[in-house]
This record gives structure tokens, C-alpha cells and sequence, in this order.
């Protein structure tokens, strides 16, 4: 996905409890730029994710997935 306004990314990390200038540990969540893949596993281009710490997952009783594969149904 592809913004025409460079703002939807501020309004994004807003939503997501992300501050760019705050410590990995203080945010909800905190955004990195990473490498994604096709379905065979072919390099695509690169995105922005969001990311929890492994105490955030603990303290909400999360599911930490490791895979780094989140796939539907």
C-alpha cells in the first residue's frame, strides 16, 4: 500500500500508540522498515511494520508470532 499524503503515516503511528523520538519500551507499538515477500517467498519491496515488544505481548497475554508469516484462513 501506497500513500499519495506522506501524513497518513503520522496518523498511522498515532493510531498504533507509535512516537518516533519515545524508546521501543514506552510505545505500544514501535514501527520498522522491513523486506517483504510473495507467496514464494521472492523479495518484493520493502514496507513499514508495526511491531510489539515481548513484555507488551506478555503484559496483554498475547501470541507472539515468530514466523514473521501472518497468513489468512
Amino acid at each position: 500500500m501506497t500513500f499519495k499524503n506522506p501524513g497518513v503515516l503520522n496518523n498511522l503511528d498515532r493510531l498504533e500508540g507509535y512516537q518516533p523520538k519515545q524508546p521501543d519500551s514506552l510505545n505500544e507499538y514501535y514501527r520498522r522498515l522491513v523486506l517483504v515477500y510473495s507467496s514464494n517467498n521472492q523479495p518484493i519491496d520493502r514496507a513499514w511494520a508495526y511491531f510489539m515488544t515481548l513484555e507488551k505481548v506478555r503484559q496483554y497475554q498475547g501470541i507472539l508470532v515468530e514466523s514473521n508469516c501472518w497468513k489468512g484462513g
